[in-house]
């Protein structure tokens, strides 16, 4: 991952990326006992930037995670 994650206030800043670039944020959790089955959904946003964004549709991003 590029960046920093802050865990006390759940933000990942990237810092500057170029136009085109993609960045990629890995997250390792463990989950509750009894939650074996369920699905687990995780949705990020982007919340602040310096420069407007002429596509504001993509971003947003969710992956749901089957717990076995």
């Amino acid at each position: 991952a590029n960046g920093t994650y802050n865990q006390a206030t759940g933000l990942w800043t990237i810092g500057s990326i170029n136009n085109g670039d993609t960045v990629t944020l890995g997250i390792n959790a463990t989950v509750n006992t009894g939650t074996t089955g369920l699905t687990i959904t995780n949705t990020t946003s982007n919340l602040t930037a310096d420069q407007g964004d002429p596509d504001s549709s993509n971003n947003v991003g969710t992956v749901n995670k089957n717990v076995k």
